[in-house]
């Protein structure tokens, strides 16, 4: 039996949808300091919202925009923070290697592809298959620019 949901559970949900479309629509943080220049944005956009008089407050705008730094405050965490949490697109390997992941990698991605509709559909599937094809973008765009800078 599964307990129902509280406003903190909610709250959560929230920040980790938004959390998850933000890592689906952008690369990881590239330091510290762009962390933490879009962290402070989400908190000027939520700033900007409370400055109105009580009666011009858009509660929705100022719960998104709260969501929103949650939700980049944790990206924070993750990407900026340590060893715990490392994001494939960082990853340093050896070139041969890295051509053995890339051929993984594309085999994984058929495998997504050849899943049920409904089944791409879920939020953490959406998210893979947008990772996947992601990194595989990026392993073609090295490539191409190896081979451009040998020629």
């Amino acid at each position: 039996m599964t307990r129902p949901k509280t406003r903190v559970d909610c709250a959560l949900e929230e920040v980790k949808n938004e959390l998850m479309a933000a890592q689906y629509s952008f690369v990881p943080f590239r330091s510290e300091h762009e962390g933490y220049a879009i962290v402070k944005e989400e908190v000027d956009e939520l700033w900007d919202e409370i400055k109105k008089k009580p009666k011009e407050r858009d509660l929705e705008k100022m719960r998104k925009e709260a969501t929103q730094v949650a939700a980049m405050a944790t990206r924070f965490m993750l990407d900026c923070t340590g060893d715990t949490y490392v994001h494939v697109s960082t990853l340093r390997v050896p070139m041969e290697t890295e051509k053995s992941l890339f051929l993984l990698l594309l085999t994984e991605l058929e495998a997504w592809k050849d899943l049920r509709p409904e089944m791409r559909e879920h939020p953490l599937m959406k998210h893979l298959g947008h990772e996947l094809s992601t990194i595989i973008h990026r392993f073609r765009q090295k490539y191409a620019e190896q081979k451009d800078a040998k020629e």
